[in-house]
């Protein structure tokens, strides 16, 4: 029943839902980490290029527009449009 609830009441209001179900850090901003949220999230840079290679098979990080810490710590990458 609480499911129900939950899931009505999110699906009705962004915020809500933000605050129940958790929302992505932005941790590259226009090819550049972002330091305060690297620092603050105990993220190493390598483990965001590491994703980056797998996920979108870049390896150089002026390719990446952004990329995000997902509520689930999952990383996804955005890469720059050619």
């Amino acid at each position: 029943m609480l499911a129900c609830v939950s899931s009505f009441a999110t699906s009705k209001s962004k915020k809500l839902a933000g605050l129940l179900e958790g929302s992505g850090i932005q941790i590259i901003k226009k090819g550049a980490f972002d330091k305060k949220v690297i620092e603050s999230t105990s993220l190493r840079k390598e483990e965001i290029l590491e994703a980056a290679r797998l996920q979108a098979k870049i390896e150089d990080l002026s390719k990446i527009d952004n990329a995000f810490l997902e509520a689930n710590g999952s990383i996804s990458i955005i890469p720059k449009k050619e």
